[in-house]
């Protein structure tokens, strides 16, 4: 707004467009600056498609329909599946270790969670 005169002539009518026009700028050059650190990619699905990726997204416990879609495609490109609410297991992976290391090493619910522990993280791919 310095740069266009507005705040030296200090007219009150000329003034909101002034701002409105800085603010425009502003927009259009942070989108610019975004757009040269992420990139987009767009796709259009007919009503059912999205429909169905919405349940899936719902059965995955993802929140958005983008959100479903870019782990879609991101664990395609890793390990070639998406696992369903991979957070919540890793939680649980994290209590069973935990346990298993308050437990005496002979007992019978050691072992099980030792092979609880082992599933999960076969299942996980860690």
């Amino acid at each position: 707004m310095q740069a266009q005169g507005a705040l030296e002539t200090g007219n009150e009518k000329t003034l909101p467009e002034h701002i409105k026009d800085y603010r425009r700028q502003y927009k259009r050059e942070w989108l610019k600056n975004k757009r040269k650190q992420c990139k987009e990619v767009k796709i259009y699905l007919t009503a059912d498609q999205y429909r169905t990726l919405a349940d899936h997204a719902k059965i995955f416990g993802i929140r958005s329909v983008t959100g479903y879609a870019k782990e879609v495609i991101l664990s395609a490109q890793e390990c070639g599946e998406l696992i369903p609410r991979k957070a919540e297991l890793q939680s649980i992976l994290q209590k069973i270790g935990m346990t298993i290391m308050q437990m005496p090493n002979n007992s019978e619910t050691y072992s099980l969670l030792l092979e609880a522990e082992t599933t999960i993280l076969n299942y996980l791919h860690i």
